[in-house]
């Protein structure tokens, strides 16, 4: 019978399912049950809270809590139809997911946005492949692991989700967002770290496939590429300007570092670091450094700035200087990875700060540093 095991116990020896003994059950009379008494033979019950069916699917991703909603990258994959249709589900569903197992690193939308794009091109059913269903391509021996109470996923499953079912992105995309977590967790043993995307969706995908098989999927490849290439659309504004400083927003892809040799016949060993934004006009805007450095503390600044680029997609940068007047004569070339060459504008501020949307901040001076970022009067990050 189903008991209650809380009170007595510590909340991660509960158990999530129990054995119901076989028993006697009263129904109506009828030709078939002429005593109005049937046998309901021994089974397994799930406990509340420890599963999703259709219901509880539904009462979820209507009631959940939206604020601060990580959600996959918009307008990038305008070659499918309906490419952004289903963002909000796997927005809501992945960070449900990473909640719940407290993944992490937690699983980026982007990761499920471009395995549904390789899978099904955001088709609801499509027909090439009679062995997997639904936009997520679930096939029928991964339904029936997701819904076995003894099964690998048995931590939390689904309830009475038939095959039809997964012709409903509504139900489709938590079963593939449930079943990359498992994914997740079994790439993370095999591997003993953290699985890059890639290795992630290789796990989903089937791990008897070999990486270099996963990489010929110039489908996958290519949706992956675009959206995890740290930026939504590609966008420059400028924030906040006066004639003693500057700041400006801007997306990774607009943003190139440099560490240039001031070869010195005297002194040698001289870096200055330089920070080149690609403005609205599509000239390039140079933000240098004060002061000289040595070679390592160059390329340290590499690093740790490429990571402030690398976890974001809204990047903050803060110069001193008049950004509406050109200083620089001289009109270098810049080459933008992915974008093209650009003509310098002229125009050259002195690097103050770096930060992204999550408040991961890199000061001229003092390198990472926590909010606020820089400590100085200056009105950084003005919206």
């Amino acid at each position: 019978m189903d008991v209650w095991l809380g009170e007595t116990m510590n909340k991660k020896a509960r158990k999530k399912i129990t054995n119901v003994r076989k028993h006697p059950r009263h129904v109506p009379v009828s030709e078939k049950n002429p005593y109005g008494i049937t046998i309901v033979d021994q089974h397994i019950r799930c406990l509340r809270g420890t599963y999703l069916d259709s219901g509880e699917i539904d009462s979820v991703f209507k009631n959940y809590n939206r604020k601060n909603l990580i959600w996959p990258t918009a307008g990038k994959l305008d070659n499918y139809k309906n490419c952004d249709k289903y963002d909000e589900l796997i927005a809501v569903w992945t960070d449900y997911f990473n909640k719940r197992f407290g993944i992490d690193p937690p699983i980026d939308p982007d990761v499920l946005k471009a395995l549904i794009a390789s899978e099904s091109s955001f088709r609801l059913d499509p027909l090439e492949n009679r062995t997997a269903f639904g936009i997520a391509q679930i096939t029928k021996a991964t339904l029936k692991i997701l819904q076995d109470p003894n099964g690998e996923s048995k931590d939390f499953i689904f309830r009475k989700i038939r095959q039809k079912d997964l012709k409903d992105p509504s139900i489709a995309i938590p079963m593939a967002v449930r079943w990359l977590c498992r994914k997740n967790e079994t790439a993370r043993s095999k591997l003993g770290r953290t699985p890059t995307s890639e290795e992630l969706i290789l796990e989903y995908k089937g791990s008897g496939r070999p990486m270099k098989r996963l990489r010929r999927n110039k489908w996958f490849c290519a949706c992956l590429g675009v959206l995890l290439s740290g930026c939504a659309t590609s966008s420059y504004r400028v924030l906040f300007q006066d004639d003693s400083g500057a700041e400006v927003s801007v997306s990774p892809d607009r943003v190139l570092l440099e560490c240039e040799d001031l070869y010195d016949a005297d002194i040698k060993g001289l870096y200055g670091f330089m920070l080149h934004v690609l403005d609205g006009d599509n000239r390039v805007i140079t933000f240098v450094q004060g002061n000289t450095l040595g070679k390592e503390d160059c390329e340290r600044r590499l690093t740790g700035i490429g990571k402030v680029l690398k976890d974001g997609k809204s990047i903050y940068i803060a110069g001193r200087g008049n950004l509406s007047k050109a200083y620089d004569n001289v009109r270098e070339d810049h080459v933008f990875p992915g974008k093209g060459t650009f003509r310098s504008s002229g125009k050259s501020l002195g690097f103050v700060a770096i930060a992204n949307e999550h408040g991961l901040c890199y000061d001229a001076y003092s390198g990472f540093q926590e909010k606020p970022c820089p400590p100085e009067p200056f009105p950084f990050w003005t919206k």
